[in-house]
């Protein structure tokens, strides 16, 4: 499952990157970030004490590997964001959404890509 997953996931990607360059522009993908992977601070969600929260990190461990793996292979353009909200600071405000301090991390990473290309 976890290969269609992550093959599914690059298709699309290939999709849009095919109709982005059809009409002249820039595809870039984004992996984005996750509470389950990298060195965020997550002390306050206890990952660890609820059996969902547990399952879906395995599941996105398992995933995210492969979907890197497979838009290498394929030539994505893509970025892998799933380190940005690492650090000590509190980001994650659930195991999905982040704080205005995590879209400013974000906003700046972009910002880097764009003026950087």
């Amino acid at each position: 499952k976890a290969n269609l997953v992550a093959k599914n996931q690059v298709e699309t990607w290939m999709i849009a990157q095919k109709i982005t360059e059809a009409h002249g522009d820039k595809f870039l993908a984004i992996l984005q970030p996750s509470a389950h992977i990298g060195n965020a601070n997550t002390s306050h969600l206890q990952l660890d004490n609820n059996s969902i929260y547990q399952a879906r990190g395995q599941q996105i461990k398992t995933v995210y590997p492969l979907i890197r793996e497979l838009a290498i292979k394929r030539g994505i353009n893509f970025v892998d964001f799933t380190k940005v909200y690492d650090g000590k600071e509190f980001i994650y405000i659930d195991t999905s959404h982040a704080s205005p301090n995590g879209h400013e991390r974000i906003a700046k990473k972009l910002q880097e890509i764009i003026y950087n290309d």
